[in-house]
């Protein structure tokens, strides 16, 4: 990302010299980050039907279903960055994550994780490296920047809708049991074992739904999509838009299904012998349609610009 930085820098300065009959020099120089963090947890009722909806500014959302738990956990980790040890406890002190309990009229429980003004999201001020849940730490900023990272791990008992909106960083959801909508605006998604449908939108990163049981809708800008499904009922649907991306699609080998793949550019790797039967397969090198042991549900996934692989598992 430096790289990328320097060179943007340079070009547009010599192009501006070169027109003013000059010349033109530019550093930019990263700094160490200091850093800042605390922890805490709280709990909240989670009443009968009551639907649960994060939203988070900067940094990851952790969602697990717990069939033994009977209330919310909320473990909660702030970590503010910044050039000095004192800018980052002052913008620690101004980090802030608020925990609305369910009630009426719309029996939601909201927890809300706000940046503050002074924190920016901005990539191309900050260096950072991805660990294996694809959290970002930040390794170096430019001096002036400041960085506020709010780590949520939610702990929710069964039988309650979530619906997560992240606006940079990453989202994981765990054996979600009831149907729930996973939005990143620039960060990954990744579902484990959910058994409910789940809508999954993200404008550019990736998304990852493994073990999965149900209904699937996922949308993505730029990024590669992964979908796992090891059940689907005859009226469940599968379906799958990417703008610009690949998309790998595993079925079970007997799953019944109408499928339907299309890239406009870019092509379809169908592995037809890994299903028990297909029949009435229509398919060039970016297309293919036909049904899977005889047709059932609905699989329907396109990219516009992207490689579709479809096998079995």
């Amino acid at each position: 990302m430096t790289r990328w930085l320097l060179l943007k820098l340079s070009v547009l300065g010599a192009v501006s010299a070169f027109l003013m009959g000059g010349t033109f020099t530019c550093n930019v120089t990263f700094i160490p980050p200091a850093k800042k963090e605390s922890t805490e947890t709280q709990t909240a009722a989670v009443p009968a039907g009551a639907i649960v909806k994060i939203e988070n500014d900067n940094g990851s959302t952790r969602v697990t279903v717990d069939p033994t738990a009977t209330e919310a956990t909320i473990r909660i980790t702030k970590t503010a960055i910044a050039s000095t040890t004192e800018a980052a406890e002052a913008l620690l002190a101004q980090m802030e994550v608020t925990v609305t309990p369910a009630g009426a009229p719309d029996n939601t429980l909201l927890i809300k994780a706000v940046s503050p003004p002074a924190a920016t999201t901005d990539t191309s001020q900050i260096q950072f490296t991805f660990n294996d849940d694809d959290e970002v730490s930040v390794t170096a900023l430019l001096s002036d920047t400041q960085v506020a990272q709010y780590r949520l791990q939610i702990t929710l008992p069964p039988a309650h809708a979530v619906n997560v909106t992240q606006l940079a960083g990453p989202i994981r959801a765990i054996e979600l049991d009831t149907a729930s909508t996973l939005t990143a605006s620039a960060g990954s998604i990744r579902s484990i074992r959910a058994q409910a449908d789940v809508t999954a939108s993200a404008q550019a990163g990736s998304v990852t739904i493994e073990a999965h049981r149900g209904s699937a809708d996922v949308t993505v800008g730029a990024g590669s999509v992964s979908l796992q499904i090891v059940s689907l009922a005859s009226t469940d649907e599968a379906q799958v838009r990417v703008d610009a991306g690949n998309i790998s699609l595993q079925l079970p080998k007997d799953v019944q299904a109408d499928l339907m793949a299309l890239t406009q550019v870019g092509f379809v790797h169908f592995h037809e012998q890994d299903f028990d039967a297909t029949s009435d397969i229509r398919r060039n090198s970016g297309y293919v349609q036909g049904k899977l042991n005889g047709g059932g549900a609905t699989v329907d996934v396109q990219s516009d610009v992207g490689t579709i692989e479809i096998d079995s598992f």
